[in-house]
Formats: C-alpha cells, sequence, structure tokens
C-alpha cells in the first residue's frame, strides 16, 4: 500500500531517514539531516518532508522549507540555501505522487509557489518549467580512475599546472583545520573575499553550525593555506558517498601571487584520492561569473547544469537571480561597505536569500 504524507524529522527518525538518502542514488549531502539541521540552527528554518511509503518504509522523497524571501510572501524551496535538492524517487508515478502532494500542501497553506532546484533529473518534473534566470552550472573533478599523474595532465598546463610548481616554490603551506579557531581565521577571510565580489557574508553563527555538526562525524573539513603562518587562502569541504564538495573558498588578495589556492586545490584531489572519494565537486556557478567559469573548468571539470524550477502558470519574473539590476547596485554598495557593516548585513537579511 503507498501512502503520501508530509511530515517532519521527529516522525521520520533521523536514522530512517538518513538511511534512505544514504542508499539513493540521486541523493547529495544537501538531503542529509545534518545539512538541514545546519540550516535550522542558523536562520530559524524547520525543514519538512514529502515522504512515499510503500509497505512502511520510505520511497520516495522530497525535502523542502517554508522561507520568508523578501519582497515575496513565504514559498517553499527545496532545499534554500543548498546548491541543488533533487526529489529522491525512482519512477515517474513515485515524482508525480511527491510534487502532487507538496502542491496540494502548498494551495492549502496559500504559500507562494515552490522552487524546486534540480541537478540529475534535467528539470523533468510535471507542471513545472525552466525559471527565467540566467543558468547555474557546476563543474565535476572525475577523481575515479585513481591515476593522480593522470589527473594532474587533464589540468590546463599553462594556468594551473604550472600554477601549482609555482606555488611550490613560496614558503606556503597547507595546514588542516582542527578547531573552531581555525574555522574563524577562516571567516575572516571569507568576509573579505566576500566585499571583494560584493556579495554578503553568511553570518558566523552559520559556520559554527557547520562545524558543531558536521566536522564530528568528518563529513566536514577545513584547509587553509598559509604564508610565514599567516592564513592566505582557505576552503571548507563537505563530503558524502563518493564526492567531496568544494563549498565554501577564500583567500587574501595581496597573496594571490604565491598560488595558494591551486596549492589547497592540489591538497584536496590528494587526499580525496587517498580517502577513496571518486569525484570532486567545484560547487555552484552563475553563468554570468566568466571568471569563476574559466577557472573552474581549467581543472580538467566537466560542467553540468542546475535547473531551478516554478510551476507552469507562475510569471518568471517573481524569482530573482544574480544578474539582475538591483542586486548589480547592491554588490556595487556592498564592495564599499566597511568590514562591520557588510558583516551585520549578512547577520540581518541572510536569511532572506534563501
Amino acid at each position: 500500500m503507498m501512502v503520501v504524507s508530509i511530515e517532519d524529522i521527529c516522525a521520520i527518525g533521523v536514522d530512517a531517514w538518513n538511511g534512505f538518502v544514504g542508499r539513493h542514488p540521486l541523493a547529495s549531502v544537501y538531503h542529509r539531516e545534518e545539512w538541514h539541521r545546519v540550516i535550522e540552527k542558523t536562520y530559524g528554518y524547520r525543514g519538512s518532508y514529502c515522504v512515499l511509503y510503500r509497505d512502511n518504509r520510505i520511497k520516495a522523497a522530497l525535502p523542502f522549507v517554508k522561507v520568508n524571501r523578501l519582497p515575496l510572501k513565504k514559498r517553499l524551496i527545496a532545499y534554500p540555501y543548498s546548491d541543488a535538492c533533487d526529489p529522491l524517487v525512482d519512477t515517474s508515478d513515485e515524482l508525480d505522487a511527491v510534487i502532487g502532494k507538496i502542491e496540494e500542501y502548498r494551495n492549502a497553506a496559500g504559500i507562494a509557489p515552490a522552487e524546486i532546484r534540480t541537478y540529475r533529473l534535467n528539470g523533468n518534473i510535471p507542471g513545472f518549467v525552466l525559471d527565467g534566470r540566467p543558468k547555474y552550472y557546476n563543474f565535476v573533478l572525475d577523481l575515479s580512475s585513481g591515476d593522480k599523474e593522470r589527473i594532474f595532465r587533464s589540468f590546463h598546463k599553462d594556468c594551473v599546472q604550472r600554477g601549482i610548481r609555482k606555488g611550490r616554490t613560496y614558503p606556503v603551506d597547507v595546514v588542516e583545520g582542527t578547531t573552531f579557531e581555525d574555522m574563524r581565521r577562516f571567516y575572516d577571510l571569507h568576509v573579505r573575499t566576500r566585499k571583494r565580489h560584493g556579495v554578503p557574508p553568511q553570518p558566523l553563527r552559520f559556520f559554527r553550525n557547520l562545524w558543531e555538526v558536521l566536522y564530528p562525524s568528518k563529513t566536514l573539513s577545513l584547509l587553509l593555506a598559509r604564508v610565514d603562518g599567516t592564513p592566505a587562502a582557505g576552503v571548507v569541504l563537505l563530503k558524502f558517498k563518493d564526492t567531496v564538495y568544494y563549498k565554501f573558498a577564500a583567500a587574501e588578495r595581496r597573496y594571490l601571487v604565491k598560488r595558494p589556492n591551486h596549492l589547497l586545490i592540489w591538497r584536496i584531489v590528494e587526499d580525496a584520492l587517498r580517502e577513496g572519494y571518486s569525484y570532486l565537486d567545484f560547487g555552484r556557478t552563475f553563468v554570468g561569473d566568466e571568471g569563476l567559469m574559466r577557472w573552474k573548468a581549467r581543472w580538467g571539470t566537466v560542467p553540468r547544469r542546475f535547473e531551478y524550477l516554478h510551476p507552469v502558470d507562475y510569471p518568471e519574473s517573481r524569482f530573482t537571480h544574480e544578474g539582475n539590476k538591483t542586486n548589480r547596485l547592491l554588490s556595487r554598495i556592498l564592495k564599499r561597505t566597511p568590514g562591520f557593516w557588510l558583516r551585520l548585513s549578512g547577520e540581518l537579511f541572510y536569511r532572506y536569500l534563501a
């Protein structure tokens, strides 16, 4: 017998949910209960789960959150602050049942239409179409060969291979962060990097929650590149199944000539190969950021498209994206905002940027 219901994690059980996620081929780190717990502790958004049971076992599901997103009223996102969160289904009938239940729930609650962020389903969700935003891509480096030299040769010869070799000639050492103080050092770099790009930083409590929830289970790691003992660059990694996720990166501009980012990524590759991972996911990239697109493409990666979907009968213009005029104006303002006020903007407003 098939039953579809909307539940919270207490009703499902953390072990039952994570067990299902761990077995499903479409699952990513963004489906894990621990990731959802970080979002809830930081922004107050509690996850809901549309679950299809058959014979009292979870067979399909999609987690989502009701968010407050300026200037819109409450709406559903699967899943906020996540690159993608595909419906975990095996058949089209399961997909129809899950999406139908979510739409029924949304209509009954009077909430604005859902946004579903897909990656592996390629946008094939009944009743939903691509929104009007420019597309996002991610770039994935295949490590499954296990051949470090072959992987190195796949990198761009001048921009990457030479950069790694050049970085080795400087007094740059890459170390693993083992305390929250190391994460705080990364956060200082992160704020300065976000300022350069004209975007608000996540609040410090987000990184504290990441550390407290994910680090003990070894699903998060932190690497710092230091020049004469001073943090020059850093990266926060998430790990799930066969994939390492290059989630947050930051660097001090004055040290870029010493190629700390090159050394960090090469260290990530070496560690991932030693630990048996098959893929390095470089994360979501806005197509309008041509420099970042080129940088990630030069690491021997394969680009894949993210699809953000909305219901057929909902106006595309209601959805915002990184390239619109308002965001470009805000970016220019934030680049000139002093550090204290920039951090405060993240503390006050980041919960509306889901």
